[in-house]
């Protein structure tokens, strides 16, 4: 059985971002002995990054549910919980939308 596209680049997503917070400069940044914030290591940008495209992966097939459970239209709570995931996701894009969608 052949796996859907997404969970291979959920997977292998995941396996990324577990190896990248493993490294020391990920969540501690040793070479700044100041006061301030330390400054952002490369490995700390490529988790974050590595972490934002997972959730983007991961959205994928809640709003293929959604568009399922529209078109079907007897599913009043599958489209409740799938709208109330997807919809906080949407501030980041318009915050007009959201407040359209949240009402």
């Amino acid at each position: 059985r052949k796996e859907a596209f997404v969970n291979t680049q959920v997977r292998t997503l995941h396996q990324k971002a577990s190896l990248l917070i493993l490294e020391p400069s990920t969540c501690h940044n040793s070479d700044t002995e100041s006061t301030d914030l330390p400054a952002k290591s490369s490995s700390y940008q490529e988790f974050y990054k590595t972490i934002q495209q997972l959730i983007s992966q991961m959205q994928i097939p809640l709003i293929q549910h959604l568009i399922n459970a529209l078109y079907i239209g007897d599913d009043k709570e599958g489209i409740k919980i799938y709208a109330m995931s997807i919809v906080p996701q949407l501030i980041s894009v318009s915050k007009t939308v959201h407040g359209y969608l949240q009402s």
